[in-house]
């Protein structure tokens, strides 16, 4: 399964890298690309071509798929696929997708739509929402770190209320950004949940009080290495449920996929959706 407008074309190489592969151990497969109306019990094995954005569309497409899923990395976002199986070949995934292990993996509920990498309140939502104002300007990698860039001196933190659940424990903040986190990286660069697991049953929230500009240039190289965890002003906890509330719209993004809303609503899936690794 690909999608056509991933990866500036790189999508379209991988292509024919894993259809020739296949081709070779005459395997018989079938390529779908743009609405995907397939069923996907009907077959043995999914190939997803793409980055975390078509991930999230595929796993909101078909969320109660239980077919095993190779991930293939040809979008500008891949941190699922990173925490999935690390830096590897093409070669290399090639063959875990034949013979890798079945793991099932968690994944996250926000408001009914599924993540599999992570949600982003608050400074993250307005990263990803100024890429989408930008975007016919600096695109991928390099369009995210300009909107990171921008942000970090133009976003105003917000105040929230979190109810952890099924505790019913609450604490009202001013934060400039939550992570609830089932990955580790955003961003292709940012550890911001260093802890994180697919297959624990949990999902990692993690909170960033509110922080002058200065601090925030100071701490971001700290946030990029995963080092922020200890830092007096980041609150960090294991959560299956998580409600988060606020008076006004705050930007938020599911996996880079841009949502806006006064309440979040979120739970993890354990063992949701099974991956070769």
């Amino acid at each position: 399964m690909i999608n056509p407008q991933a990866g500036d074309g790189k999508n379209l190489a991988l292509h024919k890298e894993i259809t020739a592969h296949l081709q070779s151990r005459q395997i018989d497969f079938e390529t779908w690309e743009g609405e995907w109306n397939l069923e996907p019990e009907l077959y043995s094995h999914i190939y997803l071509i793409g980055g975390d954005g078509t991930l999230n569309y595929f796993i909101n497409k078909f969320p109660d798929c239980k077919t095993p899923i190779s991930l293939f990395n040809a979008g500008t976002g891949n941190d699922f696929f990173w925490k999935l199986y690390g830096s590897v070949s093409v070669n290399a995934q090639l063959e875990t997708a034949l013979s890798g292990e079945i793991t099932a993996i968690d994944a996250g509920d926000c408001n009914g739509r599924l993540f599999l990498n992570g949600t982003g309140i608050g400074f993250d939502g307005s990263v990803v929402q100024q890429m989408q104002r930008e975007s016919s300007f600096i695109k991928g990698i390099s369009g995210y770190y300009a909107a990171v860039i921008k942000s970090i001196f133009s976003y105003r933190s917000k105040k929230v209320q979190v109810v952890f659940e099924p505790a019913d424990i609450g604490r009202s903040d001013i934060v400039f950004m939550i992570a609830i986190a089932n990955g580790s990286r955003y961003g292709g660069d940012f550890m911001i949940a260093p802890q994180a697991c697919l297959t624990d049953g949990y999902l990692d929230f993690v909170s960033i009080g509110k922080v002058s500009v200065i601090k925030r240039l100071f701490y971001l190289p700290k946030m990029k290495k995963g080092g922020h965890l200890s830092l007096p002003f980041v609150y960090h906890s294991k959560v299956k449920s998580v409600s988060i509330r606020s008076e006004k719209p705050i930007a938020a993004h599911l996996d880079g996929e841009l949502m806006i809303s006064t309440s979040f609503q979120i739970k993890v899936l354990p063992r949701h959706f099974n991956f070769r690794r």
